[in-house]
């Protein structure tokens, strides 16, 4: 399968992206952001910015966007712990620096890219978290597990998840794969499918790649000191 063509943050239906901080207080935040999907319901928005409201829980009135073709963004909710169970998004879903992030559903389902860039709480993947282009966990330092079930159409970037020491069997990635700075991974899984560069530079405690690799481009391994020729 041909990786899907990935859009930037930039290309996602934001006004803007930079960092907000808005100083909202949490009971505020709640409210904002119930009437902020209200809107995106009525006038059929396809981006729902809640970035930097420093919410501490998503208001229930989300769901009514699951089966919408909308994308969402919670960048900068440091506060922000979890998702609720059975969240979905049908466009992309932008989490970078939601540092209290702890986990995210089980069979989360994304439509679009998951941006997870530097969730430094967020210490596993889900089982069955499904993304149809890429999945971005770079600088998740507290990563130590990825769950079984994973799909990911486009490109999955882990570099700096310096505490991801395996990833599941059997994984298919449809574009690259990146885990550079993953100084805890001893080794890959069997069956692992890459669609296009593999990138293992300083992944220093990697000793052996497994047979059953399967990789369309190049593979990256400087760095890889006690990597067997």
């Amino acid at each position: 399968m041909a990786p899907i063509p990935e859009a930037s943050a930039a290309q996602l239906p934001f006004t803007g992206l930079e960092m907000r901080d808005l100083r909202l207080d949490p009971r505020a935040a709640y409210e904002a952001a119930k009437q902020a999907i209200h809107v995106t319901i009525r006038d059929g928005k396809t981006g729902l910015d809640l970035s930097g409201y420093g919410l501490t829980k998503l208001p229930k009135e989300i769901a009514l966007l699951y089966e919408l073709n909308v994308s969402f963004n919670f960048r900068g909710c440091a506060s922000l712990t979890n998702l609720p169970n059975g969240f979905q998004a049908k466009g992309s879903v932008l989490l970078d620096n939601c540092t209290g992030l702890t986990a995210l559903p089980e069979g989360m389902s994304v439509g679009g890219g998951l941006w997870l860039t530097n969730c430094v709480s967020l210490t596993a993947l889900p089982r069955n978290l499904s993304v149809r282009s890429r999945l971005h966990l770079i600088g998740c330092r507290g990563l130590r597990a990825i769950g079984d079930g994973l799909s990911v159409g486009g490109e999955l970037d882990a570099a700096d998840c310096e505490a991801l020491s395996m990833l599941p069997e059997n994984l298919s990635v449809g574009g690259g794969l990146h885990l550079e700075g993953c100084t805890s991974l001893a080794r890959l899984p069997e069956g692992l499918s890459v669609g296009g560069d593999l990138w293992l530079m300083d992944c220093e405690a990697l000793t052996t790649l497994p047979t059953s690799l399967s990789v369309a481009g190049h593979i990256h391994f400087e760095g890889c000191t006690r990597l067997e020729a």
